[in-house]
């Protein structure tokens, strides 16, 4: 039995290349993604990108849904890592919340079918553990800022007492659905909802193409939701670098 054990362990040289055809399918998966939608990756589509047999891609994906679940991870990567890498480039805790929503507003206008698959709709119960954290990191990207911002200088927000009863509910929903939110106080808590869900809003309408009747006004409506949510944060209209 040990001998026929150890002869169904594969060598580091089969694991490398089952990784690499792995990689490869993703990738072909996140071409046809980028450039046609998500209807179009299918299991077929991949293989005849790859000039593979579709029941091949079963050794590396036990189904469609795991093969889509592996480029949600991928896409959320990519995103994450546009984000950091944008927020790394300035200091100021300000400048970084205004660096975060332009590179958010660019890469959605640039990605809208990965939009469309990773932010449009709620993530299914079924999806895996790592699309989960892949999410979670994404949304606290804004969150830590936020919460850096108002530890280090404050926000305008309303006193305690004057938010109503249904605020002090939505908030307190919102913050054990985030597992905490940074614990940060109710009153600045609603303020970040308010600013990212106006944030989403204005990104989302121009990734998903409903900004058409504004022409090319779009970047406009963006800069004038950002110069508000700038005016009660403190924050500038547009990056140093902008």
């Amino acid at each position: 039995m040990a001998s026929e054990t150890a002869s169904n362990k594969r060598s580091p040289w089969r694991e490398r290349m089952r990784e690499r055809t792995a990689n490869e399918i993703r990738q072909s998966a996140a071409k046809l993604l980028n450039e046609h939608g998500i209807d179009a990756v299918s299991i077929r589509a991949v293989a005849r990108e790859l000039g593979m047999s579709s029941p091949a891609i079963y050794r590396y994906f036990s189904n469609h849904e795991d093969l889509v679940n592996a480029v949600i991870v991928d896409v959320f990567d990519e995103l994450n890592t546009h984000l950091d890498n944008e927020v790394a480039a300035v200091s100021s805790v300000r400048d970084k919340i205004v660096t975060a929503s332009w590179a958010f507003r660019e890469w959605a206008a640039g990605h809208p079918h990965e939009f469309e698959l990773i932010l449009l709709h709620p993530l299914p119960p079924n999806v895996s553990a790592e699309v989960v954290e892949a999410r979670r990191r994404f949304g606290t990207t804004f969150m830590r800022l936020f919460s850096r911002l108002w530890n280090e200088h404050g926000y305008d927000a309303p006193a305690p007492e004057e938010m109503t009863e249904q605020q002090h509910t939505m908030v307190e929903r919102f913050r054990s659905n985030t597992g905490g939110a940074f614990d940060l106080p109710p009153e600045a808590l609603l303020v970040f909802i308010r600013s990212w869900t106006k944030l989403y809003g204005v990104v989302c309408m121009e990734a998903m193409g409903q900004n058409t009747l504004l022409g090319d006004a779009a970047g406009l409506l963006f800069e004038m939701e950002l110069a508000d949510m700038g005016d009660c944060l403190g924050v500038p209209r547009r990056p140093p670098h902008k």
